[in-house]
C-alpha cells in the first residue's frame, strides 16, 4: 500500500509524507527518516524485521530497506558459497563446505543458513513457486552434504545458496521489466 498525505510539523509547517507498506517515510529537506505509522521509532526496528516486501513495480522507486535486505541476502549467499578462492585455480568456495566437514551439526547449521536465505527471499516478495524451488535446492544441498567426505565436495560444486539468490534476482528482474 502506498499513500500520500501530509502532517503538520513542529512549527506548523506542512510536511509531506509517503506511506509505503507498514512504514511512512517523512520527507524533511533531504533527510528521510523511517518511522512506523504510529510514530514510534523505537518499535520500528522490530516491525522492519517482520515486514514482508513486494517486488517494486517497473515505474516504482525501490525502497532503501528493500535494497538493504536484498544486499544482505546476496552477501550471505556469497559468504557461504564463494568467499574464498583456491590459489592458482578458478575454484571458489565458501563457509558451507567448511562447516559441512563437522558431522551432523555442520550440516544442520548449513541448512539453517540456507533456510535464512529462503526466508529473506519470502520477505522480499518471491513467489510461492520460486520458494518451493529454492527449498528443493537447499534440501538437495543438505541431503547430499550429509554424506561423509563426498558431501562437502558436492557443496563445492552445487552452490545451492548462490543458485537461490540468482533465481531470486531473475524473478525480480522479470517482474520489474517493462511490459512491451
Amino acid at each position: 500500500m502506498i499513500g500520500f498525505s501530509s502532517i503538520v510539523g513542529g512549527c506548523g509547517v506542512q510536511i509531506p509524507k509517503i506511506i509505503i507498506g507498514h512504514f511512512e517515510v517523512i520527507e524533511l529537506d533531504g533527510d528521510v527518516p523511517v518511522r512506523s505509522r504510529h510514530g514510534h521509532a523505537a518499535k520500528c526496528t522490530a516491525a522492519r524485521r517482520r515486514m514482508k516486501y513486494q517486488i517494486p513495480a517497473t515505474n516504482e522507486a525501490v525502497p532503501a530497506e528493500y535494497l538493504r535486505a536484498l544486499d544482505h541476502t546476496d552477501r550471505l549467499a556469497r559468504s557461504l558459497d564463494s568467499q574464498f578462492r583456491l590459489p592458482l585455480t578458478k575454484l571458489r568456495f565458501g563457509w558451507d563446505p567448511i562447516i559441512g566437514l563437522v558431522p551432523i551439526a555442520g550440516d544442520l547449521v548449513g541448512l539453517a543458513l540456507s533456510l535464512r536465505i529462503i526466508a529473506s527471499a519470502r520477505k522480499l516478495g518471491a513467489s510461492p513457486a520460486l520458494l518451493r524451488r529454492m527449498t528443493l535446492n537447499a534440501g538437495i544441498d543438505a541431503l547430499a552434504g550429509a554424506v561423509p567426505i563426498a558431501g562437502p565436495v558436492f557443496d563445492l560444486f552445487f552452490r545451492a545458496n548462490l543458485r537461490n539468490v540468482h533465481l531470486l534476482m531473475d524473478e525480480i528482474r522479470r517482474k520489474r521489466a517493462p511490459v512491451t
